[in-house]
């Protein structure tokens, strides 16, 4: 018999160790242990990004219409159902408008004979460039000190922040590994993956725009206001100038 599952007891299973790594996560307002299928999740161990926490975003936005297809038996055959959150209605989310624009660029793709890793090959093939671009850079800027190598340096950093965040997103490779690897690119910018992917992913895909959640809001703060919670000052009428600066920085 499924029961009524409440948050607290949700939140508990993170898949730490506090939670003898137990992983429990909340999709269409059913809760599900998780834990048998993290060990051989098609997508790596992104999956654990769900633990302690509703993951239907992360379930619809990762998978395309076909992936979910495949997804739901896999949620039947690999995971334990435990029952249902409390406060549930029994109604989907009203996501029409998401899983149209989904499916018809899944089928733009499928008419060109393409899948959303096309260009897999081409991600590899930059990440080299831009690996071989940095050290080189480095190089000259460290023992020449070039101002131009200095420059070019930044814009190589940039591209390390497009492939990072494509592979943290688990949209540049067919394989997980893949994906870590692009991912873990972050870390010549200075970044962490591990910090970035829970920032990002939980904090701003989950609730975007939401003040005290995602914490885009306060990105710039108190320098630049991107968000109406943000306290209005009165040099963020020159932000347009301000914006740029920081860009040059």
């Amino acid at each position: 018999m499924s029961r009524v599952v409440s948050w607290s007891e949700v939140e508990v299973h993170d898949g730490s160790r506090k939670s003898g790594k137990s992983s429990w996560t909340v999709i269409y307002d059913q809760v599900y242990d998780i834990t048998p299928l993290i060990k051989i999740h098609p997508g790596g161990d992104i999956i654990r990004l769900g633990a302690g926490k509703d993951s239907t975003t992360f379930y619809e936005s990762h998978h395309s219409a076909t992936q979910l297809r495949v997804a739901e038996k896999w949620l039947k055959k690999h995971t334990v159902h435990i029952g249902t959150i409390e406060g549930s209605t029994g109604k989907k989310p009203d996501d029409a408008f998401f899983r149209t624009c989904r499916d018809r660029v899944d089928s733009l793709l499928s008419s060109r004979g393409w899948t959303r890793h096309q260009f897999e090959s081409w991600a590899w093939l930059e990440m080299i460039l831009t690996l071989v671009a940095f050290f080189v850079l480095a190089y000259f800027k460290t023992t020449k000190a070039s101002i131009v190598a200095a420059a070019l340096g930044g814009l190589v950093t940039g591209r390390i922040g497009f492939l990072m965040h494509s592979g943290n997103h688990g949209s540049l490779s067919r394989r997980a590994w893949g994906n870590k690897i692009l991912g873990m690119s972050m870390y010549l910018a200075g970044g962490s993956h591990t910090v970035w992917r829970n920032e990002h992913q939980i904090a701003h895909h989950l609730e975007p725009n939401v003040a005290n959640s995602d914490n885009d809001c306060t990105i710039g703060s108190p320098l630049l206001r991107f968000h109406p919670d943000v306290p209005q000052r009165w040099w963020h009428r020159l932000q347009q100038f301000t914006t740029c600066m920081c860009k040059l920085c």
